[in-house]
């Protein structure tokens, strides 16, 4: 199916050195997403075998929080979910998610 997925740059610094934050911008991809299994889990941390997570196939590149800017995150059913943990194929990505729940 079709998904939203919205990336955030990592910024840069002006002249004064105050840091300007990067302004997020969306992508659409296509997307097979996917329960996790048993074994899918026991590539996460164990921290996040509570969380509400999925397994996201696509052939667009998916980000985790890194030196290019913070996670993307996936519009899913009305729900946010950020990007863990991404595995690079030569056809495609495995990307797995985890639930945002709000503060």
């Amino acid at each position: 199916g079709g998904y939203t997925v919205t990336r955030q740059g990592a910024g840069s610094y002006e002249a004064g050195g105050d840091f300007v934050p990067a302004v997020p911008f969306e992508l659409s991809i296509v997307a097979s997403i996917q329960p996790v299994t048993g074994q899918e889990l026991k590539v996460l941390p164990e921290a996040r075998h509570g969380e509400e997570l999925r397994v996201v196939y696509t052939t667009t590149p998916l980000r985790t929080q890194g030196p290019a800017g913070g996670p993307d995150r996936l519009s899913i059913d009305s729900a946010v979910f950020e990007v863990i943990r991404v595995e690079q194929w030569p056809n495609h990505c495995r990307a797995y998610v985890a639930r945002v729940v709000a503060p």
